[in-house]
């Protein structure tokens, strides 16, 4: 992956950190936007019914809307998408990414120095034997 592509990509994670610190302003956002379009459709957002033992669904403690819905469903899915974009771009998982920079229509922009560096991290990744010295060709 390039340079300018882990920039945004740190960039978009450090987004979706800080939304996660700021999720209770985050989920008023959210709520104020919810209800204007349940204001358009004639529909209201309420809070599920709480019940003392729950099995199927999240039953969080909330003693309003806007604490439930942050606890049950803003907080879960910004750190599963927090945790799957760690995990996808990690250092260790980069090198496959280098594949993709050597489509011959990414080889056109790129010098001889780059591409021997490309196929270096990729065949190093991969454990592929010889295959610097047949792109030499």
């Amino acid at each position: 992956m390039g340079t300018l592509q882990q920039e945004k990509l740190l960039f978009n994670l450090v987004i979706v950190k800080d939304h996660r610190e700021h999720a209770d302003t985050e989920i008023q956002e959210f709520l104020t936007a919810a209800n204007i379009a349940a204001e358009n459709i004639e529909a209201e957002i309420n809070l599920p019914r709480i019940a003392k033992q729950q099995q199927h669904r999240s039953n969080p403690p909330a003693l309003n809307s806007a604490e439930f819905w942050k606890r049950s469903l803003l907080i879960p899915y910004l750190d599963s998408l927090i945790s799957s974009l760690e995990r996808r771009f990690s250092d260790e998982n980069l090198p496959a990414f280098s594949l993709l920079l050597i489509h011959p229509s990414n080889m056109l922009d790129m010098n001889t120095k780059e591409f021997k560096l490309k196929i270096h991290d990729f065949a190093n990744y991969y454990q592929i034997k010889d295959l610097e010295s047949e792109a030499e060709l």
